[in-house]
């Protein structure tokens, strides 16, 4: 899902909800590894966001095919696996710092970095070494049926 948000808001405009956030917010509660800590928890409310000019659909001009087509191809070919996070609180392409690199999950090739909204952590903590070599196969399959008219 938040890889599926990440590329709608690079590809498509849509917002952050963090980032349109009035006021800041958070929530004190134990974390993935049991320590009690502070999470984040300033959203942008699903009423406020349709009252604001933000609700406001913008014509991208893509079709659904050309943002599923593009979807495919972003991660497929565009991501830059091992080293990109895919954040739907700052979306924008950028490299993961050296936390990422630590407190993800090491896998011996090339992984994915998905931050966690909430929580500062790696979402990749929970992805085995079998399932990321999968989901690239996946994705890498899905371009090629639809680059050859599928």
């Amino acid at each position: 899902t938040i890889v599926t948000i990440y590329f709608a808001q690079l590809a498509d405009g849509v917002p952050s909800l963090q980032a349109l956030a009035k006021e800041k917010r958070s929530v004190v509660d134990n974390d993935y590894w049991g320590l009690e800590r502070e999470f984040e928890a300033s959203f942008l409310t699903a009423e406020d966001f349709l009252a604001s000019e933000h609700a406001v659909r913008r014509e991208s001009g893509l079709s659904l095919a050309e943002l599923t087509y593009g979807f495919f191809r972003f991660f497929s070919r565009e991501y830059r696996w091992g080293k990109e996070v895919a954040s739907i609180r700052l979306p924008e392409r950028w490299e993961a710092d050296a936390w990422f690199r630590l407190c993800g999950k090491n896998h011996p090739e090339p992984g994915i970095h998905i931050e966690d909204p909430i929580e500062k952590r790696d979402l990749n903590i929970v992805l085995r070494r079998d399932r990321l070599a999968q989901l690239k196969v996946e994705f890498q399959r899905a371009i090629s049926k639809l680059e050859s008219g599928c």
